[in-house]
């Protein structure tokens, strides 16, 4: 049991260099622990800033951006995860990708076919997203989905999520993407239902931690832990239904071609409340990448009323800058 995912991080990777076995992958030699569970508390303190991680927090929103709104192109998460191409088998999209079977396997809205469930049925145990397909995932590829099933289970006004994973990677899976997007899920899903976000449970069939981040992994282990949440005042959740949500979010993703293309001054604003922080996020992003100004770039983190994503740009930008002369 872990109060939130930098917690979690910390724990599961002092557990992992403690008592992982050696095992070698189908690619690397890892570290690994077997039928792991654990569970986060407070799944919606969802930024890990721990120094030596150096934790994109800008590539973990435009990730999730990308996973809910259904897609699988690489276009767009390449410009923020250039690494994304490594696991792709064609250079243009993610086989796996989690957004098409999410929203769309087989013309099925996976996540609004729980909403409705849930709203109809309460005490339901049936309210389950399934992302591995046996059709297609037995066949050879770079790409074949590690986290395979959820479920949303909603009792006394509190929906608890369940994580199954056959495999996961501590560093970039984990703390790099998995306990970021899984907790936008699991708040949107609660937001739709009027309830509150409940735990978040992990079963995880390999948890590892490749050899290539074994030095890092061990100066994180030996750095005095920090916690974006430690004194936190504010921190945004989703405040929208499912269908606001995706209006708001196609038009986010339309406003973030523009940033993206250094039109800075183009205003966009969502309702939602975590939207609104998110695209605050990427105004942060591309100032940057744009500009190298940091007053600039400082100028528009005042505009976060989110405590732990003003920790985590600031992390960021702290690790990302050169060396001043």
């Amino acid at each position: 049991m872990f109060r939130n995912a930098t917690a979690a991080f910390r724990g599961l990777l002092e557990e992992i260099l403690r008592d992982g076995a050696p095992v070698e992958s189908r690619t690397q030699s890892t570290r690994e622990l077997l039928a792991v569970s654990f569970t986060l508390e407070r799944p919606r303190e969802r930024c890990i800033v721990d120094s030596e991680r150096h934790n994109n927090v800008f590539a973990s929103i435009a990730e999730t951006l990308w996973v809910l709104s259904g897609r699988d192109d690489l276009d767009y998460l390449s410009a923020y995860l250039p690494r994304a191409l490594d696991f792709s088998d064609d250079g243009k999209t993610w086989r796996g990708a989690y957004g098409p079977r999410m929203r769309s396997w087989l013309g099925v809205d996976q996540v609004a076919a729980v909403v409705e469930l849930l709203r109809e049925h309460p005490t339901s145990r049936r309210a389950v997203i399934s992302l591995f397909d046996p059709a297609r995932d037995f066949e050879p590829s770079t790409d074949i989905p590690c986290n395979n099933w959820l479920q949303f289970v909603l009792r006394d006004g509190r929906l608890d999520m369940h994580v199954v994973a056959r495999s996961m990677d501590i560093m970039w899976g984990f703390s790099g993407i998995n306990s970021f997007e899984w907790s936008v899920l699991h708040d949107l899903i609660a937001s739709s239902l009027g309830a509150e976000v409940g735990n978040q449970v992990y079963f995880v069939g390999s948890l590892h931690l490749y050899d290539r981040h074994l030095g890092r992994a061990e100066t994180i282990s030996a750095t005095p832990s920090q916690n974006a949440y430690s004194n936190a005042q504010t921190m945004s959740r989703v405040t929208a239904s499912l269908d606001e949500f995706d209006e708001q979010l196609r038009q986010t993703l339309r406003w973030e071609r523009s940033l993206r293309a250094g039109n800075l001054d183009d205003d966009w604003r969502p309702e939602d409340q975590l939207l609104r922080q998110f695209s605050i996020m990427l105004l942060i992003y591309w100032t940057w990448r744009h500009t190298l100004d940091i007053e600039r770039t400082e100028s528009v983190i005042k505009q976060l009323d989110d405590d732990g994503l003003v920790a985590a740009a600031h992390d960021y930008l702290h690790w990302i800058r050169p060396p001043e002369h």
